[in-house]
């Protein structure tokens, strides 16, 4: 019996104890056999609620054969570096990967041999402040135990574990005659430039810098995304904002373009700001992301169809992706042509005239 308990969580075999005598523990040789008596011996009664439901999780835990109840021996760092190493060389953004390496390298402080028990996952997660903490950490570990599932042979126990609930947040936006007001409030071709990006083509903040002078086509733009890199329309009026900026450097070099190189995600983020501010836009998130929900929106409000709007936003899930396929890139220009913000203020032509050069 002795080895049978050392197959159990420390606190899985104080529970067992807690329950049933040494006595009456004499000639268990299985988990089953366990299984049963403790079911036979336990008083429901007489225990805490939460005595009953650890001992109601630990039976049905009894039925799961032995070999997957055995702890891991893997390191959850070298776990983690193969798998960030594996997401890096598929394409993933770095911004993303940063995010990854940030939560995981908490995980694995809290845990230098990666779990193998969905309770200590469990417990961990309910340690986090605020449920959507909890969610952001759980996707990501989803992610990591699929990888190391596959390519170290160790057990998902993320399928046993439900993903914390949240309420979500509502998206931030403006209202149309805000839009118009952050147009008008334009002073150069740069902010003329990351505006549109944002309100226009709808691109997140790590995509806008991404861009460089090369990805601007005639009627197309690729953006490096999330996950992957693919080509959207582009309609005229965006096309020629971005071409100015672009100012005969050559495709390799970045559009956005910085003291330093590359323009910084703080100076665009006060960039925004500043606009916000100059349009008298206050007591919203002051942000690019809230003028891409802004795009959103707009859109909707005009009739686009949700599915189109998703595409034209780029959605990373699985299932939208499939879905996607079903719309042609012809198909997608059109409702770009029609849709696009831009046109839908009717503010952009007057943009156009009255920003300094």
């Amino acid at each position: 019996m002795n080895n049978l308990l050392t197959q159990l969580r420390p606190d899985q075999a104080a529970l067992v104890h807690s329950v049933v005598s040494d006595t009456q523990l004499e000639g268990v040789a299985n988990r089953k056999q366990l299984q049963l008596r403790l079911q036979a011996e336990s008083d429901w009664r007489i225990h805490t609620p939460e005595t009953a439901l650890a001992l109601k999780k630990l039976i049905s835990d009894l039925d799961t054969p032995d070999t997957q109840q055995q702890p891991s021996s893997v390191s959850t760092k070298e776990a983690i570096n193969r798998f960030l190493a594996h997401k890096e060389a598929g394409g993933l953004a770095e911004a993303s990967i940063k995010s990854y390496r940030t939560i995981l390298n908490l995980f694995a402080r809290k845990y230098p041999t990666l779990p193998n028990y969905a309770e200590e996952i469990e417990t961990y997660l309910a340690s986090k402040p605020t449920s959507r903490t909890a969610s952001t950490i759980y996707a990501v570990l989803c992610l990591l135990y699929n990888f190391a599932n596959e390519r170290l042979g160790v057990q998902n126990v993320m399928k046993k574990i439900k993903k914390p609930r949240f309420k979500p947040k509502e998206p931030q936006r403006l209202t149309a005659t805000q839009a118009k007001a952050l147009l008008d409030a334009l002073g150069n071709e740069r902010e003329r430039g990351l505006v549109f990006c944002f309100l226009g083509l709808g691109l997140r903040l790590s995509e806008a810098l991404r861009l460089n002078v090369g990805d601007i086509g005639e009627d197309m733009i690729k953006v490096t995304g999330k996950e992957r890199t693919e080509s959207m329309p582009l309609i005229p009026e965006i096309r020629d904002a971005l071409l100015k900026l672009a100012n005969g450097h050559s495709p390799e070099e970045p559009l956005f373009i910085g003291q330093r190189g590359r323009l910084s995600q703080s100076t665009v983020e006060y960039i925004i700001k500043r606009l916000f501010n100059s349009a008298g836009i206050n007591g919203i998130r002051q942000s690019p992301h809230t003028l891409r929900h802004t795009r959103g929106a707009l859109t909707a409000a005009a009739g686009l169809d949700s599915y189109s709007s998703r595409r034209l936003l780029r959605h990373t899930t699985t299932a939208m992706t499939d879905q996607y396929s079903q719309l042609n890139m012809d198909e997608l220009r059109i409702k770009e042509e029609k849709y696009n913000p831009l046109r839908l203020l009717g503010s952009h032509q007057e943009t156009f005239r009255t920003i300094s050069i």
